[in-house]
């Protein structure tokens, strides 16, 4: 016997997401589709994480928008393109305008880091207009016969010229290089 939903919007109740690692459900257009199970890529190349870092700077954006400004973006849509939010299209803009200008500059490095705090001298930056993007975060590792974490806990702009990279690394396990991303912005 079917289960009677009643009022209740027949998306809440389809599956979504990845089932036991072999199958994806999503909602296309309110109808649910099924495709076999796949592990996008995550490369973590610089560039990509530069624009997974204006992705993050635009979602904030938004979310500091009066309800009027972001009424004025989803009317935007309503009227020139029916295939996306006003927040897809202030996300899109945001980005399109602001690659070239808000990033100042990206210093990559890389720490040889022990358990603890580790710092790292770098060019002269302005520590609030910045953010790190760490590469190596957790590893898996054998240590005294057995797997442990070892991994970084929290990085960020320590002062103007250097960045703090803290770390937790069990005795006997072997130290770690972590490989990070300033990007300032203007």
């Amino acid at each position: 016997m079917p289960l009677d939903t009643g009022d209740l919007d027949k998306t809440v109740l389809s599956p979504r997401g990845a089932i036991a690692k072999e199958w994806i459900f999503k909602i296309v257009n309110g109808e649910v589709i099924r495709m076999a199970y796949y592990s996008p890529d995550n490369p973590k190349a610089p560039g990509q994480q530069v624009m997974r870092s204006l992705l993050a700077c635009a979602t904030r954006s938004w979310k500091h928008l009066t309800d009027g400004e972001k009424e004025e973006w989803r009317e935007k849509v309503r009227r020139y393109f029916r295939c996306m939010t006003g927040f897809n299209l202030y996300v899109s803009e945001y980005i399109n305008a602001g690659v070239e200008m808000a990033v100042k500059q990206i210093i990559p490095g890389t720490k040889h880091c022990v358990d603890g705090l580790n710092d790292d001298p770098i060019a002269t930056v302005d520590p609030a207009r910045c953010i790190v993007i760490c590469q190596e975060a957790r590893s898996l590792v054998m240590c005294d016969e057995n797997w442990t974490w070892v991994g970084v806990i929290a990085v960020g702009v320590l002062d103007a010229n250097t960045v703090r990279i803290i770390c937790t690394i069990p005795e006997g396990c072997p130290e770690m290089d972590v490989g990070y991303l300033v990007v300032e912005f203007v």
